[in-house]
């Protein structure tokens, strides 16, 4: 579905495409004209491309065919099923690769190998570039590049989806790939976005699990709405019709666990909708655990970590308010102060409004310290978990100099440099 589309547009665009592939009864296919898939528009299109139109040519051909050897760009588009273990089998891959290689080791000029099938991040690093390295004897990012290009092709509207794609994403180290990507797929109306090979390689996996999250999301809020006699098409179309909140970027950033009064409470009420209605919504009953999970990981950094006092910088549910509420960060002082082992040993500070002392004594009974001013807390701890509260601009410096281990929950954009401090660490 990937390949032929890619190879029938890119022909019908001028190019001469050859179409490798190891089954003999696709090419048989292709060369007699027929397609050995069935996509919208695809077949009319194939026929132009046989009749001459567009001034490019597709020929299929297996791997020992000759003129392989004369390719100026390679482009990989094998399938990366799913293993028993539910792994991915890269052998396809790792196959096609070492023919590559073969074709570069011949030529004395610049190949360029862009791999379009969806693989694990860390992929085309770790395998994929040594592979061709070893088959060629040659080097990449001089006798060769490898760039990532991942594909948004929906089955059925695979010939929108080339020329109008949701995204058009550029994993690579040089401006000469994007350059490439431009020249091949020019007719790409989306301007392409460079970003690095790895994060091209998890894009799919996060798009695709997202759609999946959002099915399964409408379908189990749909059940619990029936249940109630609410029409679900209309909940729905409602629920779209939000482009600030529900249909947009927001809550879509990593960062720490939810909390407050809000979130927590709302959800905890629809779980009790279709327990009533004896509906089961096991996707809804795994955001609290899920959420937990996140909660867990920062209070393990902070156990395992030797440093002490630790600081806290705000515990609010979120930034701009006093609210602490259902606080994450709140569970996590909890659980620290609970564990035996821990409170012999450490203590904790916090930085954040002069309103939340009283809460804080409330809850700890003094065993949390307040500290307001950032200069002052800074001085006073060894680990600092960066949280809701705002880094004060004129103290940026000093935590850059900080010596301690400093924990990252996302809540602000950090200076560059504060992430080039050796304790530096980004929770997620």
């Amino acid at each position: 579905y990937v390949g032929c589309t890619l190879a029938i547009v890119l022909a019908r665009t001028g190019f001469h495409i050859l179409g490798v592939d190891i089954v003999r009864e696709k090419l048989d296919l292709l060369k007699s004209g027929q397609l050995p898939i069935f996509e919208p528009g695809l077949q009319e299109l194939f026929e132009q491309v046989r009749a001459g139109s567009g001034g490019g040519s597709f020929r299929p051909v297996d791997q020992s065919d000759e003129q392989i050897n004369q390719s100026a760009v390679s482009m990989i588009c094998v399938g990366t099923p799913t293993l028993p273990d539910h792994s991915v089998d890269l052998t396809q891959i790792q196959d096609t690769c070492e023919r590559i290689g073969k074709v570069i080791k011949i030529q004395d000029r610049v190949h360029h190998v862009i791999i379009r099938s969806t693989i694990p991040p860390g992929t085309t690093e770790d395998i994929v570039i040594p592979g061709l390295e070893k088959s060629s004897g040659k080097k990449e990012g001089r006798d060769f590049w490898v760039t990532f290009y991942p594909e948004f092709l929906r089955e059925g509207q695979g010939l929108e989806d080339m020329y109008q794609p949701s995204l058009n994403i550029v994993g690579c180290k040089d401006d000469l790939q994007i350059e490439l990507i431009k020249e091949v797929f020019k007719d790409v109306t989306r301007p392409p976005i460079k970003t690095s090979i790895r994060t091209a390689e998890m894009i799919k996996y996060a798009n695709n699990s997202f759609h999946a999250v959002k099915v399964a999301f409408t379908n189990e809020i749909a059940t619990i709405a029936k249940a109630y006699s609410v029409d679900s098409s209309e909940l729905m179309e409602i629920f779209c019709s939000d482009k600030v909140l529900n249909i947009s970027s927001q809550y879509l950033r990593p960062g720490f666990a939810f909390g407050g009064s809000c979130l927590s409470k709302e959800l905890r009420g629809a779980l009790n909708l279709a327990t009533k209605k004896q509906v089961d919504t096991p996707l809804l009953r795994s955001v609290v655990p899920s959420n937990v999970r996140h909660i867990e990981r920062l209070t393990s950094v902070i156990q395992l970590s030797r440093q002490d006092p630790i600081g806290f910088l705000g515990v609010s549910f979120k930034s701009g308010t006093d609210d602490i509420r259902e606080s994450p960060l709140i569970t996590v002082i909890d659980t620290l102060l609970k564990s035996p082992s821990y409170k012999k040993s450490k203590s904790i500070v916090v930085c954040d409004k002069e309103l939340v002392e009283k809460k804080l004594k409330s809850l700890f009974s003094g065993q949390v310290r307040l500290i307001t001013n950032q200069q002052q807390f800074l001085e006073s701890v060894e680990l600092l978990v960066l949280g809701p509260y705002a880094i004060e601009e004129d103290i940026v410096d000093r935590f850059i100099a900080f010596k301690g281990k400093i924990v990252d929950l996302l809540w602000h954009p950090v200076p560059r440099k504060l992430m080039m401090n050796p304790g530096y660490e980004r929770l997620c």
